[in-house]
């Protein structure tokens, strides 16, 4: 898979570091990145940065629970002290 692309809006948040910091960086599909290396097993160490872009305008605080699980943060009260 190779591809070139280049900022559409740079007032996008996707980009908030700008494109220059992606200098060494794959991007790949979720689905094909499981299919191709997690479920295969072919890597065995690998190191992944997640960034998210939350639009907090649209945000209550009835979501915030949901939220913070999707990004794989878990409330101080619910995790274990040992």
């Amino acid at each position: 898979m190779v591809g070139v692309f280049t900022v559409a809006d740079s007032r996008d948040p996707y980009w908030f570091s700008g494109i220059g910091a992606y200098e060494s960086s794959a991007f790949v599909d979720l689905g094909l990145f499981r299919e191709a290396f997690v479920d295969t097993g072919v890597l065995s160490s690998l190191e992944c940065e997640w960034f998210f872009a939350l639009d907090y305008r649209e945000m209550t605080v009835a979501d915030l629970g949901r939220v913070a699980g999707r990004c794989g943060h878990r409330p101080a009260s619910s995790r274990s002290t040992g």
